[in-house]
């Protein structure tokens, strides 16, 4: 699988395994997160095709189903953790990437995300919206 090709289910399954190896006590939550809300979304889509008009959309549905603002967070913090795992072991030639794009001032994938969603923060299922 090069980076490419991967679809969120390739990368949610990397996701799977790295919480299997280290023994994560929520190993069992995020098998039911990603087998019963993540994959069925977007399991089938190529990770680099993933845009935030589907993962609002996926929010939408879930707040129209009446899930509380805090499960939706954890499904979409599971599927951040897979995306992200493509990335877990750094290789010098990423790692200048990394540094070069921060010289440059760009921001990391984890910012323009977590700006896009736009659920508040708070302890509480509020359903706020940052401003």
């Amino acid at each position: 699988m090069t980076s490419g090709d991967a679809t969120v289910s390739d990368l949610l399954d990397l996701y799977l395994a790295d919480q299997r190896k280290q023994k994560r006590k929520a190993y069992k939550s995020a098998e039911g997160f990603v087998r019963l809300h993540l994959r069925p979304a977007f399991g089938k889509i190529n990770a680099d095709r993933l845009t935030t008009q589907m993962i609002n959309s996926f929010v939408a549905q879930k707040q129209a189903a009446d899930y509380a603002d805090a499960s939706i967070n954890r499904y979409l913090e599971a599927l951040i953790r897979g995306l992200s795992a493509r990335h877990r072991e750094p290789s010098a030639a990423r790692l200048r990437g990394a540094q070069d794009r921060a010289a440059r001032g760009e921001q990391t994938y984890a910012k323009v995300f977590s700006s896009t969603i736009n659920m508040c923060s708070c302890a509480t299922s509020c359903r706020t919206t940052k401003s």
